[in-house]
């Protein structure tokens, strides 16, 4: 099983601040070398029986390893809340070399076990269609309640797609409740959601439809076939993720997730948003809000303006090679303020969801254009990769492609073949 630590955890030199993250960009070859364009993601959270029911071996480092688990699948290795803090490598100072990058962690966690749940729950769950979780290695049922707890208080609060598809594992853990466990997951959610003032009114009912909504829970207590019951899972967390619009191809989950790294160490209140972060090298106009009502001044009405309006965002709103989210939630991210905005300055409150709805249909139609084009464009490039130089050097008018057919958005599933006319 090929492997690569992604993230270790390092602590700081004298005269220098810390902790750090040191994020190893050689791990990302992994994403690169991948045969499929959409790879499954694991995400393995354990100890000592988490690495002998996978079969890895036990780190010598606290670290997020990738693994290539299975042809498709990468498996995210997850240990560093297996090492204190205080005894984690320092950080080495003087000029930093071009294939690690150390990120100064500037959020205020105190331990290891800190640092590792924001690591897990706020980059590394956005890409994971399955997370499975070695109950026995957190010490018993409370403690891993407790940990699941805090996990889905964190991904409530992301921005999109916030869902994870979580497969417990029970064996190896005496005395085994799931109705007890399920119990104590919501009494300690309700219990961190009490802690703010803001969430004192959360109720029991109230917190188990949080959790429904935010987390699919499973449990997994025979070891038989731990591989094939994981697969199966990754699966479905996949089928799933892609209706969210949360399926990213391997070169998207490089850039992804290289910014969200970054965006953890910030130390922003603000959840991870991969839309904003798609958008950082082509933004929205920032004067677009003047634009919208300088087109709804001179239109015959407001309402004849909205398609006009809604047509020119569907264009800005999918820049080429940015991955293809839910146009209701581009919409909702990058333009629902602004049309607010323009909504009170115009005096028709139902301006913004008139425009969000024609730009829903219109990104649609925008979509499978760009689908057509890319896919065309994969199979000329496979064509030209796959067949001699000299086959296009010479005229062979009977040559030709065909069989060219649009797909679902974000999927490339073209067949390509060549034949000769008859005669030639």
């Amino acid at each position: 099983m090929a492997s690569s630590d992604l993230i270790l955890l390092r602590s700081s030199a004298p005269g220098l601040p810390g902790p750090y993250l040191q994020e190893n960009l050689a791990a990302y070859r992994v994403l690169d070398d991948i045969k499929v364009t959409f790879p499954h993601f694991v995400m393995a959270i354990g100890g000592h029986v988490k690495d002998r029911l996978l079969g890895v071996k036990s780190p010598t480092d606290a670290a997020v390893t990738l693994r290539d688990m299975h042809p498709g699948t990468i498996l995210i290795d997850c240990n560093l809340h297996r090492r204190p803090l205080c005894s984690a490598p320092r950080i080495k100072g003087g000029p930093i070399p071009g294939h690690y990058r150390y990120h100064l962690l500037q959020r205020g966690e105190k331990d290891a076990s800190q640092v590792a749940l924001a690591v897990y729950s706020e980059v590394l769950a956005p890409f994971s269609d399955c997370i499975v979780v070695f109950l026995a290695d957190f010490g018993g049922t409370p403690q891993a309640a407790r940990f699941l707890a805090k996990w889905i208080a964190i991904i409530s609060n992301h921005s999109y797609a916030s869902h994870s598809r979580l497969l417990v594992v029970t064996s190896e853990s005496s005395h085994w409740d799931e109705s007890l466990f399920k119990f104590l997951l919501s009494v300690e959610l309700l219990s961190l959601l009490r802690l703010d003032t803001s969430n004192a009114l959360w109720t029991l009912a109230g917190v188990k439809s949080l959790i429904s909504r935010h987390a699919d829970l499973f449990f997994l207590p025979d070891i038989h076939d731990v591989y094939g019951s994981i697969q199966t899972e990754a699966q479905r967390g996949a089928t799933q993720r892609a209706a969210l619009g949360a399926k990213y191809s391997a070169v998207h989950t490089k850039s992804l997730l290289q910014d969200a790294i970054g965006h953890l160490v910030r130390g922003s209140n603000i959840a991870f948003n991969p839309i904003l972060s798609s958008r950082l090298h082509n933004p929205v106009p920032s004067r677009m809000v003047d634009h919208i009502l300088e087109v709804a001044r001179v239109s015959r009405s407001v309402r004849d303006s909205i398609g006009l309006v809604a047509s020119a965002l569907a264009m800005n709103a999918f820049p080429p090679r940015m991955h293809h989210f839910l146009p209701e939630c581009v919409f909702e991210t990058l333009y629902l303020g602004q049309l607010r905005e323009c909504a009170l300055v115009l005096n028709d409150c139902d301006y913004a969801e008139g425009v969000g709805r024609d730009f829903v249909q219109g990104s649609e139609a925008e979509l499978k254009l760009q689908t057509l084009l890319e896919n065309n464009m994969l199979i000329l490039s496979f064509a030209r990769s796959n067949f001699d130089a000299g086959l296009y050097a010479s005229p062979l008018p009977g040559l030709h492609l065909h069989n060219i057919t649009p797909c679902k958005p974000g999927y490339v599933t073209q067949t390509v073949q060549l034949s000769h006319m008859p005669g030639t």
